[in-house]
């Protein structure tokens, strides 16, 4: 492309809401849309903002995000779990993470059976994985989540954008908390 003299612009993962709030004005900036930029930014610093207002636990509980069903998750380091703490959610993973994961470590199930979850939620819920799939995994119907009908099945294209997007991830995930 650069050969061709067009100009390209590369966006990488935000690690958080202001990385994600400076890609949404560099691109505005590059399309001369500054203007609305800024006001999406800030409805959905608004949004967001009520979201976790309204939403957000009085007592920390415990949670899972699994990626997939061999057990990958995503810790409080990574943008997916820092969205899960703003609710005052604690992530499992994080005491399972090592310096070379990155912040994605594959559990075992037997650490997430000890750590007794009180949410789980799927990112492979388009692959299969369901409430009752989860509850059929050996001694898994005993942890938490599972018993009290507190696996959420995310949707897929949600978790995954970075953009105007992230005010329906956190939307979702509060609703998700305080309506189970």
């Amino acid at each position: 492309m650069r050969n061709l003299k067009i100009a390209v612009y590369v966006e990488h993962t935000p690690n958080n809401l202001a990385e994600a709030y400076a890609e949404i004005s560099q691109l505005a900036s590059i399309t001369s849309h500054k203007t609305q930029a800024a006001k999406v930014i800030a409805s959905m610093k608004t949004a967001i903002a009520q979201s976790i207002a309204t939403k957000k636990l009085r007592k920390s509980s415990k949670f899972f995000h699994e990626l997939d069903n061999t057990l990958y998750s995503a810790t409080s380091s990574t943008f997916i779990g820092k969205v899960y703490a703003d609710f005052n959610l604690t992530n499992i993973a994080d005491g399972a993470a090592t310096a070379d994961d990155g912040g994605y470590p594959q559990l075992q199930s037997e650490y997430i059976l000890k750590s007794d979850p009180q949410f789980i939620f799927l990112s492979d819920g388009e692959f299969g994985e369901n409430a009752k799939t989860v509850a059929a995994r050996p001694g898994w119907a005993g942890i938490s989540a599972v018993a009290f009908n507190k696996v959420v099945i995310l949707p897929s294209d949600i978790p995954s954008r970075w953009g105007p997007r992230l005010v329906d991830f956190y939307q979702f995930v509060g609703n998700s908390i305080s309506t189970n």
